[in-house]
């Protein structure tokens, strides 16, 4: 009843709208004077004294004189058509709902003029059915009424087709839209604005029909229709929709297959849109394909810089190719193409332009104008953004600096190291060349968004058993100001040093603790890399040893590290060269390592090794690369002591081993009797208290004697090689494949190393801490499940992963991935089969938060068998930071 009153009140008032405008006598209304009569019989002129606005609420009087053709001074005749074009355009102005001109007084022939008037309402509420929060949200921000704004025919109807056209843009082809204005019975100037949507289904395409397609394969054209695709049971990935907006880029994309293939002259001469009904329509598309051609003379102008033998083969075009637009202008401004070779050295101001210089038939000549201009050198370097990094962090890793050359591949490429540093975002990165040339100079500026790059991460995941850690990675540290209270905001940073901090930690199996540092810029010249780890882990036999302290053995790993690295200039600056001095102890109390003769269940054992790696890394960013490649290739040696030592002191050593492994498996009483044969007559009757002191007495003097008498210091060397490379199939869409080897050899085989081996299968959760065994991760197959009995030396791996990006916002970075992976591991090398692999593939999703690092979870079908038998099992894996 409201809607309907509403209506006719608007219907009113148009009704008195054309009145005022048709009869200039009624427009006029009523003039009053105080001393004169106007005959409207007999028009008379006047002088306009004064105008007074009246009525107005919010739009301020002076933005009404200043409208109207009326001033004051003027001479109008009266009844005449001044007062009648006034009235019209303040109608036309859409803002008032009445409108009249009186005279207020009329002295001789001067007239003083009021000009009455009632502004539209303006907007209280605007209220939606019929949709989505969400799309509440997305349609207030198009919509020109919002709240506050007056209220016009105009801007309804802007509304309306505005909503209109966004539901067109979302498939709802059919939506239909009411907007009705209720007056606000508190407030006179304000109504409320009521929007109801119908959505109705989307509309889909039940046929696309292609005429005069005869040169390229229908199917072709299909899939240049990115967004316009048939209702097909096969189209999956892209449900059929008909989108106006899309459908026009993919009408483009049509010509654009033809213009590659050398339909130059190629077009849609028309197409038609047939609505079959409510819910579905066919598309009629009609191509003119024209000739195709063929490039023929090529020739180049203005080129005194390079000559046109070398221009022609970097060009890349001959005679009797395929006539490509496309094609050609890639080969000019692309990346590697004409123009590239000119602005890497320096040719800022360098401009080709292709001209078609002669049509002969099917042939067209092509001349390439070359302007070279001058060198320019960088003048400034401004970096914007770095709101936490110093700015020697951002300045050391620059390619560009004043004084040199301008280079786009070094700008590139400084990019590039930019956003492997992690800490700025690289989908906002951008570079902004300012040219001068005037004096033949460029401007630098970098603008960078800073990212969170610190991450804390607690975890819980399974390997065998539950592990539980924390984790705390700074990747910006600033070490100099460790002992400034200032600088603790919350934490010391913007220094470009990492500090990370972990411990993981199993209340039976398994703990471990590690600190290490790493200065990127020792002395701040030169990217020399400093790097200090410790590190501390302990593994059990599951037994407690307040509960059991006869059973219980442990498995110690100290560690210390320092290495030191630089970054190569050959073959090229993205390769480094790592050395490393690691110091091990591994101590055993009661703890045998499967498959040894080396070691017994007791006792200390040492290793120093010397660790050179040469690694390459090109790849685009670290989160989500696109491109690039990555390799290492690492030898870690110890001294080869068996070689130092006699033929009769290794024997001696090995013949004791052999008697020793006998005594390290006596049961507790023949271990305390072998020691002590006094105790005979006592052991057996004494309280477990007295036996766990004779137990551990015992086991105190067989370490002492194997310490003093056995393998002191561990021997091996050890190889180990990783390669991955990333290709971006199509927007976003990445390839990663990737290569693993390594093996573990010793210089003398009586000596094998019992540590450093490597355990395959499950997550590798574990593996990021537990030293003295290197964990390969393996999807689909459980824990340590594909190891051999007697450990293993030497594996290789390889893998696949196709990535799909969700997100790649610097709060959350979120891709999906399909994975196959193979892989094996062996005891001896002469076991080694290359291509006898166990099998496993699945999905996984990743998510990058800046707080709490790479967070991934995983699930892997294995195709083979592991050692236990078992094969064909779904199984989850987590991943926890980045892993190779």
């Amino acid at each position: 009843m409201e809607k309907q009153e509403n209506k006719y009140q608007m219907k009113l008032r148009k009704i008195k709208k054309e009145i005022f405008i048709l009869l200039f006598i009624a427009i006029s209304t009523i003039i009053h004077a105080q001393s004169n009569k106007i005959e409207y019989s007999e028009p008379k002129k006047y002088e306009i004294a004064d105008i007074n606005v009246e009525g107005l609420k919010h739009i301020q009087s002076s933005a009404v004189l200043k409208l109207i053709n009326i001033k004051i001074g003027n001479t109008i005749l009266i009844p005449g058509p001044e007062i009648s074009s006034t009235m019209e355009k303040l109608w036309k102005q859409g803002l008032f709902e009445d409108i009249q001109i009186q005279a207020s007084k009329i002295e001789d022939e001067k007239i003083y003029l009021t000009i009455i008037l009632e502004e539209r309402a303006r907007v209280n509420n605007i209220v939606f059915s019929g949709i989505k929060e969400s799309e509440e949200t997305d349609i207030l921000e198009l919509l020109p009424i919002k709240k506050g704004v007056q209220i016009t025919e105009s801007n309804l109807q802007t509304s309306k087709n505005l909503i209109k056209n966004y539901f067109i843009e979302k498939g709802f082809f059919n939506a239909t839209i009411v907007i009705t204005e209720n007056e606000n019975t508190k407030e006179k100037y304000l109504s409320d604005i009521a929007i109801d949507i119908t959505k109705n289904q989307k509309v889909k395409i039940e046929e696309i029909t292609l005429n005069g397609v005869s040169e390229l394969k229908e199917r072709k054209i299909y899939k240049q229709l990115k967004e316009t695709k048939r209702k097909r049971w096969y189209n999956i990935l892209k449900r059929s929709k008909y989108i106006p907006k899309l459908y026009q880029e993919d009408k483009k994309n049509i010509v654009e297959k033809y213009k590659k293939k050398g339909y130059r002259d190629a077009k849609i001469v028309s197409d038609s849109l047939i609505l079959v009904n409510e819910k579905l329509v066919s598309l009629i598309i009609n191509v003119n394909e024209g000739k195709k051609y063929y490039f023929r003379n090529i020739s180049w102008i203005g080129n005194s810089i390079y000559t046109d033998d070398f221009l022609n083969k970097i060009f890349g075009i001959s005679k009797g190719d395929i006539y490509n637009e496309t094609l050609l202008e890639d080969k000019i401004y692309g990346l590697e193409g004409i123009s590239s070779l000119y602005l890497d050295n320096g040719y800022l101001f360098f401009n080709a332009e292709p001209v078609e210089t002669n049509i002969d038939n099917d042939s067209i000549d092509i001349e390439i104008r070359i302007f070279e201009g001058r060198q320019a050198t960088i003048n400034k370097v401004i970096v914007n953004g770095n709101t936490k990094t110093n700015d020697h962090v951002i300045y050391r890793e620059l390619k560009t600096k004043p004084g040199d050359l301008f280079s786009r591949a070094d700008i590139i490429r400084t990019q590039r190291e930019l956003a492997t540093l992690g800490y700025f975002n690289p989908e906002t990165m951008g570079i902004d060349p300012k040219p001068n040339p005037e004096n033949g100079t460029v401007d630098l500026i970098y603008n960078l968004e800073e990212q969170s790059s610190d991450q804390i991460e607690l975890s819980v995941g399974y390997s065998q058993y539950l592990i539980g850690s924390i984790k705390l990675i700074l990747t910006n540290f600033s070490l100099r100001n460790f002992f400034n209270k200032e600088a603790w905001r919350p934490i010391p940073s913007g220094d470009g040093q990492r500090l990370s901090l972990s411990a993981t930690y199993n209340p039976i199996y398994y703990q471990s603790y590690n600190l290490s540092f790493v200065e990127p810029w020792l002395g701040g010249k030169k990217p020399n890399a400093l790097s200090v780890s410790t590190y501390y882990s302990v593994r059990t036999n599951g037994k407690i040893k307040s509960e059991a302290p006869n059973a219980y053995g442990d498995w110690k790993t100290i560690g210390v590290s320092v290495g030191l690295g630089r970054r190569l200039k050959k073959p090229d600056d993205f390769f480094t060269l790592n050395n490393e001095i690691t110091y091990h102890k591994y101590i055993l109390d009661n703890y045998a390592l499967p498959g040894q003769s080396t070691v017994t269940k007791f006792g200390s054992y040492n290793s120093v090794s010397l660790g050179i790696v040469l690694s390459r890394n090109s790849i685009s960013q670290p989160l989500y690369p696109r491109s690039g490649s990555m390799f290492s290739l690492r030898l870690d040696v110890t001294p080869p002591h068996s070689l130092f030592r006699s033929k009769q002191k290794n024997q001696e050593i090995l013949d004791y081993m052999e008697k020793i492994e006998e005594i390290a498996n006596f049961s507790n009483q023949e271990l305390v009797l072998h020691y002590d044969s006094t105790l005979a007559s006592v052991y057996e009757t004494a309280s477990s208290e007295m036996k766990t002191v004779y137990n551990s007495q015992a086991r105190e003097k067989l370490t002492n004697e194997i310490n003093e008498k056995s393998l002191r210091w561990i021997e091996y060397f050890k190889i180990s090689f990783q390669t991955k490379q990333y290709t971006e199939i199509v927007n976003k869409l990445v390839l990663e494949t990737r290569i693993q080897m390594g093996y573990l050899g010793h210089y003398n085989k009586d000596f094998r190393s019992p540590f450093e081996r490597y355990d395959m299968g499950g997550d590798g959760l574990s593996g990021n801490y537990y030293y003295g065994v290197e964990t390969i991760p393996m999807r689909g197959y459980d824990g340590n499940s594909l190891t051999p009995a007697d450990g293993g030396y030497i594996y290789n791996k390889y893998g696949a992963e196709l990535r799909y990006p969700v997100s790649l916002a610097a709060s959350a970075t979120i891709y999906v991935l399909a994975f196959a992976e193979a892989g094996n591991v062996w005891n001896k090398f002469s076991e080694y089969s290359p291509f006898k692999l166990k099998r496993s593939a699945g999905v996984g999703l990743r998510v990058f938060l800046p707080m709490m690092g790479l967070l991934g979870v995983d699930v892997g079908y294995g195709f083979d068998a592991d050692n236990t038998g078992t094969k064909g099992q779904w199984l989850p894996s987590f991943v926890l930071g980045q892993q190779f």
